[in-house]
């Protein structure tokens, strides 16, 4: 492994950024774990070369995953929800008519939500127009609109379900890419395939994968799934009152709506990082979620390669 290059992983509300260093080694070693030829396609896209200093340019992969992030992951898993339900009540498949569902408020149970809470959401018609239509990502700038009454139930293992089918629709509709008639290198091809070279590199996991494993975990620094896991499991299946009552004095909260969507943000990024989104070995111990690099503090990056920095292993 290099001590030379640590690479990041970013998780912001639209998007994710995955960037390190493309060496000769590196590639070669990625390339050989490829399965498919779109994969392939799309990590040799995501390369490029960036001048450092005068006498040295560093190689890069640096994708951006538009839709992953933990705002847009959250609609899209709420959309399915609503394909899901409309399904079950006319199997048929047939157009589903906007005036019954503009007139009316749907209720569904949201297993991502702690039990006992509760969400009111506006999505956009197009996502029941019709149910035999691909899946896809849709944004939230149409004139006609529906209303979805979400009801917590906390349930971890349903919510990880789901959030896994979430996961391979986004790559079987190469979610923001164009369509298979016009292919195109797209990057949720590399979706459950080993494109990051955990055997290579330490990594670092910034933004979002911070704040969920830190303010209400306290399990940032070494990214440990099991500990994760039963932390997730725990805050899902609570009460969310009783959230409320021991978080919401901690000054640790740095927003408002953590608590509420904690369930959620933890279950996406277990999903997201391991199995059929970013292929994180269960064993691996060299990933840390941080806030600050070298003692400076990290805002949000378009993905950004630090070199030579050691970060203390726990």
């Amino acid at each position: 492994m290099s001590a030379d290059s640590i690479g990041m992983i970013e998780v912001g509300g639209a998007s994710v950024q995955v960037v390190y260093e493309l060496t000769n080694d590196v590639e070669k070693s990625v390339l050989a774990n490829m399965r498919s030829n779109d994969a392939i396609t799309a990590f040799r896209h995501q390369q490029s070369t960036v001048k450092v200093s005068e006498n040295q340019n560093l190689k890069l992969f640096a994708a951006t995953f538009l839709g992953l992030g933990v705002n847009s992951a959250r609609q899209f898993s709420v959309d399915l929800l609503v394909r899901d339900h409309l399904r079950t009540i006319d199997a048929s498949g047939a157009p589903i008519s906007n005036d019954n569902l503009t007139n009316h408020t749907l209720k569904l149970d949201d297993p991502c939500l702690s039990e006992n809470s509760n969400e009111l959401m506006v999505r956009p018609i197009g996502v029941a127009t019709d149910l035999r239509e691909t899946m896809k990502f849709i944004n939230g700038d149409e004139n006609q609109t529906f209303k979805v009454q979400l009801e917590g139930s906390g349930n971890f293992l349903n919510c990880i379900n789901l959030l896994e089918r979430v996961i391979q629709l986004m790559k079987t509709t190469r979610l923001n890419c164009p369509s298979k008639k016009k292919p195109n290198p797209c990057p949720m091809s590399l979706l459950g395939e080993r494109f990051i070279p955990y055997d290579h590199y330490r990594f670092v996991g910034l933004s979002e994968m911070f704040f969920t494993t830190n303010e209400m975990m306290n399990l940032s620094g070494t990214f440990n799934k099991s500990s994760i896991m039963h932390k997730s499991n725990e805050i899902c299946s609570t009460k969310y009152h009783e959230l409320i009552e021991r978080y919401s004095k901690d000054s640790s909260i740095t927003h408002p709506d953590r608590i509420f969507y904690e369930c959620f943000k933890a279950c996406w990024i277990l999903t997201l990082m391991h199995s059929n989104g970013f292929s994180l070995p269960n064993d691996y111990r060299h990933f840390n979620t941080l806030e600050r690099l070298d003692g400076k503090e990290i805002d949000w990056t378009i993905g950004a390669l630090v070199t030579e920095i050691a970060l203390n292993q726990s």
